[in-house]
This record gives C-alpha cells, structure tokens and sequence, in this order.
C-alpha cells in the first residue's frame, strides 16, 4: 500500500471536486435573480434557490446506498451528466416550470457527485494517511465554496446570466473529463450479507452525531454567508463584504497548510471544541465590529471554525464505518451538512426580519454554543483519531 496521498489518481479526483462544486456553488448566488427575469415572485424566487440542497437531502440516503453497491465513476459521471443538462437547460429553455425541473435535477446530480466521489476518494487512500488525505480533500471543497460564488457574480456581470450557467456548465463538464482519466473505477465493496444489511439503512448511526455537530456549526456560517452584505448595508459599517470571503479563503489555505498531518493525529472531539470556540470568536467580532480589522479577525475565526470542521468531520466520518459502508456514512455527514446550509439562510431571514441588528450575531452564537454541548457527548464515542 502507497505511503502517499498524493497519487495520480487522488490528485485527479481532488482536481474533480474542485469543478463539480464550482458547477453547484457558482448558480447559488444568482439563480434566485435570474428565475425573477422569468416571472418569479419572491417566494418562489426563494423556493428556487433552495431547490438544489434541499432535493439533495431528500437523495442522501439513496445515493449513500447506491454508492456502497455500484461504480464510482459511473456514479460520479452520472451525477454530472444531470448537472451539465441542468445548466444547458437554465441557457436555453427560459420557463419557470422548466427552471424548477432543472434545479431538482441539479440537485440531484450534485448528490450523487459529493458522496460517490468522497467515497470513491477513501478506497484509495492508505488507512494511516485517512485523517490528512479526506482533510485535503474537504479544504479543496471548502475553497471551491468559498471562490464559486464569486465566480458566478462575476460572470453574471460581465456575460450575463446565461454566459455564467454556461461557465457552471464548463466546470461539470471538466469534471467528468478528469474522473474518465481516473485508473482505478471504483469497484463496490459491498456484497452479500453487508449489501444486504447496508441497502435497510438510512443513515450510518455511529457517524449521526458528527452530522449533528456540523449541522449545528453550519447554520450560523450560512446564516452570515447569506445576509451579511444586507447587515452591512442596513448598518452602514465602512466595510467592503466581498474582503471578508477573500480572507476567509486565504485563511483557510493557510490553516490548512499549518495544520497539515494534525488530522491522523488529534481526535475529532477536539477538533470540535477548538472550532466550536473559533465560530463564537468569529461572531463575537462580527458583533463588535466598526471596521476592516475586525472583519479580518472574524474571517480568520469562521476559516478555523466552519473552514476546518468542514474537512475533519468529513476525515471523523470516514473512520467510523468500514470500506463497505462508507457511501452511506459519508450520506449522514452530507445530510448534516445539507441540513444546516439550509436552514442557515431561514434562521438568518428570520432574525434579520424580526429582531434587533444589535442581536443578529448575539442570537446566532447559540448554534456554537449547542456545538460545545455535543463535545461533551463526542468525546464518549470518538476517542481516537481519524484514522
């Protein structure tokens, strides 16, 4: 077995993730405005933007399934093949009804890609390097979330809407380019008995409360990523949003970087309490602030709360099940992880709309709090590293 994870073909899926996260993320900010050009009111502009996480929750337990019992490539290829034809079919059937048709098979296709290719990454990786080689792996989907949206806004700007779904389109159709050069196809583990046992299950209950933690770290994360342009706006801070996502990505590599083999090493409790305690330090200066400096402070907290639990909860997951059953347990640590995205924006409408801008953070930190709380249940089940 190969000491390295840097091998040809974890390069190219890691090179993979990067575009099939940037073909999702990159619509996120702008299909919403793009489905009012088409005749959409404010509600079903909102449903519309939704559509693709939530058809993803609804498709975890079944692509977690299928990912334990079929080829990964074929999976992964299928997967993108609807993200592709979802992005063709927003350039080029302009209808409202066609455009929430495209969503849910965009968020379908999204589904199968983020489990079938995180999955098919930890066939490959040797067991000792699992911590470090699925913590690159989540750094690299962390950034393309960070950076797409960016790109998407400013494609939109320069194209277009259509010109920008057209790039998103690029991005899923470069993915599969790179998962046909992939040597290793991603053969199923699981057979007899233990497809058997695997196909009744709905989730993987010794990863639930991994999901549960990154749930409960990702609602305040989008709850900001949302609605902090309008908070700055409606307070009239001398900021610039835009810094705050540049420096968040910044910090994230570099934390990355400094962190590096720390993922086969410290155990996942740890990793939670130490981010749990970053996320309140982010929306504390978030709270607080008047200016760029504690703006950069609050970047540099949310990259080593949301930015770092993002990777070692996907390394935490995939030692908690055996080879056969990691598609399914990497499906309830993306239904955790959907789940909060999702209710992110709703809990931060929700405050924005109702409450005090003076306690739009305040309110928030109760999520971190609640991450603090499931330390203290983490640290009886998850002693050991990721490993």
């Amino acid at each position: 077995m190969k000491r390295t994870i840097y091998t040809h073909d974890v390069l190219l899926i890691m090179f993979a993730a990067f575009f099939y996260m940037c073909c999702s993320m990159s619509t996120a900010p702008i299909v919403a405005g793009y489905a009012e050009t088409i005749g959409a009111s404010g509600v079903w502009m909102g449903i519309i933007s939704a559509l693709l996480t939530g058809v993803a929750v609804v498709c975890r337990p079944i692509t977690g399934n299928l990912s334990d019992r079929t080829k990964k490539i074929r999976m992964v290829v299928a997967g993108c093949l609807m993200m592709l034809t979802a992005c063709l079919g927003y350039v080029f059937v302009p209808k409202l009804w066609f455009l929430v048709i495209m969503r849910c098979l965009h968020g379908a296709g999204y589904a199968c890609c983020s489990i079938g290719m995180s999955t098919w990454l930890t066939m490959l990786l040797p067991q000792d390097k699992m911590g470090s080689g699925v913590g690159v792996y989540g750094t690299i989907n962390a950034l393309a979330m960070a950076v797409a949206p960016t790109i998407g806004i400013r494609s939109k700007e320069l194209l277009g809407y259509r010109g920008s779904f057209l790039i998103a389109g690029a991005s899923a159709l470069i993915t599969i380019l790179l998962v046909l050069m992939i040597r290793d196809r991603g053969l199923p583990v699981c057979t007899g008995a233990n497809r058997q046992r695997a196909t009744r299950r709905l989730v993987y209950p010794a990863a639930l409360p991994i999901a549960v933690a990154l749930g409960l770290i990702s609602i305040p994360y989008t709850a900001n990523k949302s609605f902090f342009v309008s908070y700055v706006d409606a307070t009239g801070l001398p900021v610039q949003p835009d810094v705050f996502f540049a420096i968040y990505a910044a910090a994230l590599v570099v934390l990355r970087i400094s962190l590096r083999g720390l993922f086969d090493k410290v155990p996942y409790p740890t990793f939670l309490l130490l981010c749990s305690f970053s996320m309140l330090g982010g929306l504390t200066s978030l709270h607080f602030m008047r200016g760029s400096f504690l703006m950069l402070i609050a970047a540099i907290f949310m990259a080593g709360s949301y930015g770092v639990m993002y990777s070692v909860s996907q390394s935490a997951t995939a030692a908690t099940a055996p080879a056969d059953q990691r598609g399914i347990a990497m499906g309830t640590y993306y239904l955790g992880l959907d789940f909060g995205s999702a209710l992110g924006p709703i809990v931060g409408g929700f405050l924005y709309g109702n409450v005090s801008l003076q306690l739009f953070y305040p309110l928030l930190s109760v999520f971190a709090i609640g991450c603090i709380g499931m330390y203290f249940i983490c640290r009886k089940i998850y002693r050991r590293p990721a490993r």
